[in-house]
């Protein structure tokens, strides 16, 4: 899916011959299945990248232990990756490529 949705919008900034034509609006759907494996793809809530809210550490076996005193502090440490944030029940993620080439006239849809 991201493979495609990049492809897409190359074409439509820089078509070349093996580009079709690029139509108005392309609209994938998915489930929080969906939802959760395209966030961990682009690298969205990552739990080894250390920030306010925490995090610094790859969720690994090895380090079991270290994240059951994380969730033991009081209070806990929130954790970065929590499905029913990232993909609540009907959640989406909207991705919108705005492009007016500088010299074309305006466009009303």
């Amino acid at each position: 899916m991201m493979r495609q949705m990049l492809r897409t919008a190359s074409c439509e900034l820089k078509p070349d011959d093996g580009c079709l034509e690029v139509p108005r609006g392309i609209y994938w759907f998915g489930h929080a299945e969906t939802v959760i494996m395209l966030v961990t793809k682009l690298g969205l809530f990552n739990e080894s990248v250390r920030t306010h809210l925490g995090g610094g550490h790859h969720m690994r076996a090895a380090d079991f232990q270290s994240r059951l005193r994380r969730l033991a502090s009081r209070p806990p440490v929130s954790n970065l990756f929590r499905t029913a944030h990232i993909a609540p029940f009907a959640g989406n993620i909207v991705f919108l490529l705005h492009h007016r080439p500088r010299h074309s006239k305006l466009i009303n849809w």
